[in-house]
């Protein structure tokens, strides 16, 4: 019709902070162990497709009607290989960015699971785990300071995990790993016939009506 169009699909339902903040209080752990094992599934299988998001936080993690999540905005996501890291300079929200993300910008795996461990660990807190009023006070605090650890009743298991996923050092950050010893649950076995729906394709004919 002579004009071009981007269509999304419709998620209906908040932001997962907001809906666990929704929960009565004696439901909220529950809600937050069923949403961290959604959401690390999805890491997983974004991770098993060669894809690092780089931008996890609540406004990017909406829940559906029907209590299944939905992880959005792949603006900043970047390919991977295998065990490989990538230099992405400077990106993603301030208080989930990990501190090697500060540092040189260089971010693998780990960097996702530290934006998990952020927003678990505000999930439990009712707050951020790295405060402040401007970027270079949520930058001071990533690089200089860890987290006190939250006081929840009947939820260590998921405070551990969270400081956990908060390690400082890519190297000995918890993972899909952890938390699945932490959930008690086995790990999925990958579907071979699944793949990572990109859009390589309709970037390049985006490109190519412009050239």
């Amino acid at each position: 019709d002579g004009f071009w169009g981007f269509a999304m699909e419709l998620v209906g339902g908040p932001p997962l902070d907001v809906w666990v903040a929704d929960a009565p209080p004696e439901a909220r752990a529950a809600r937050i162990t069923d949403a961290l094992l959604q959401l690390t599934e999805a890491v997983e299988f974004l991770h098993r497709s060669r894809v690092l998001h780089l931008d996890l936080k609540p406004a990017n993690v909406l829940v559906r009607l029907d209590g299944r999540i939905a992880v959005l905005d792949f603006g900043l996501a970047q390919p991977v290989r295998d065990g490989e890291s990538v230099r992405s300079g400077v990106c993603g929200t301030p208080g989930y960015i990990p501190p090697e993300g500060w540092l040189s910008g260089e971010r693998s795996e780990a960097a996702d699971w530290f934006a998990v461990g952020s927003i678990l660990y505000g999930l439990l807190a009712g707050f951020r785990a790295f405060p402040g009023d401007s970027v270079e006070a949520i930058r001071h605090a990533t690089l200089h300071s860890r987290p006190a650890a939250p006081a929840v009743p009947g939820a260590d298991h998921l405070v551990h995990l969270a400081m956990a996923l908060l390690d400082p050092d890519p190297l000995t950050r918890a993972g899909a790993g952890e938390i699945r010893a932490a959930l008690g649950v086995q790990a999925v076995r990958p579907d071979a016939e699944d793949a990572f729906v990109g859009r390589t394709g309709e970037l390049a004919v985006l490109r190519a009506a412009w050239a």
